[in-house]
């Protein structure tokens, strides 16, 4: 247990370099809401792109692959912090997973508790539920010098993985012709995917599987999504019209 631990401790003190270290390369950093995707995104990376991170290695060591550090590198965090400390806006890299707010927020807290979510995004009251934190991700993210961020939307990723992925790699700095292999195998390697994540992750499974992006949302009453989407539209304006009109589901009053 002792050496677990100390393992644990080794691993977290290591797994962000000091700003003051002489830069090897722009970092890239994946920042994202639980439940956003974030590893499907790095399993496409891993087995698609053939590049490494630093967080969840029980899915390389899974899948028994090899680790090369010489690779670029992604850091994936579900809280800003992780890179407002040490990450450096004017050359590293960010790219931020966005799904659909009500079925994060509704799969985090739950549908029985949707009057209280409601009430804490519209008085912007988090005492009792964190519900800023998706949206204080947004925000973090628009934010960042424009040349060195990149969004990427849970429900593109699923409809479109070619299309979003090809401009991940572009991004990173790759060519987007190494995905070509996986993509050839894509199906087996969602399902090998899924397999892992159904055994290893006890609680907080898979629920849809990709399969319905509208899941939680159906949850919940017709009158309540329209009040959840009003409250967003009133209390982050900005990020509404940037980045979340999409999520609208009823433009009219019902």
């Amino acid at each position: 247990m002792m050496k677990k631990i100390l393992f644990g401790l080794i691993a977290v003190a290591t797994l962000f370099s000091s700003p003051n270290e002489a830069p090897v390369s722009p970092k890239i950093g994946l920042l994202s809401y639980p439940r956003s995707g974030s590893k499907w995104f790095m399993y496409v990376l891993l087995f698609g792109a053939e590049r490494n991170w630093k967080i969840n290695h029980q899915l390389w060591k899974h899948f028994q692959t090899e680790i090369d550090y010489s690779k670029i590198i992604l850091d994936h965090s579900h809280h800003k912090k992780v890179f407002a400390r040490h990450f450096q806006p004017e050359r590293d890299k960010l790219i931020v997973l966005v799904r659909n707010y009500r079925e994060c927020i509704i799969r985090r807290h739950g549908a029985a508790k949707i009057a209280q979510i409601i009430s804490s995004i519209k008085n912007q009251n988090f005492e009792k539920l964190n519900t800023n934190w998706y949206f204080d991700q947004l925000a973090f993210f628009d934010e960042w010098p424009e040349e060195n961020r990149l969004l990427v939307y849970y429900e593109d990723m699923i409809l479109r993985p070619r299309e979003v992925f090809e401009e991940v790699v572009a991004f990173i700095g790759d060519d987007p012709v190494i995905l070509e292999d996986f993509f050839a195998s894509y199906k087996e390697h969602v399902a090998k995917s899924l397999a892992w994540r159904s055994a290893k992750e006890k609680t907080m499974r898979p629920v849809s599987k990709g399969k319905d992006l509208s899941y939680h949302s159906k949850r919940i009453s017709e009158k309540e999504i329209y009040a959840f989407d009003e409250a967003v539209k009133k209390s982050y304006p900005d990020l509404w019209e940037k980045y979340l009109t999409r999520y609208e589901k009823f433009p009219q009053q019902l």
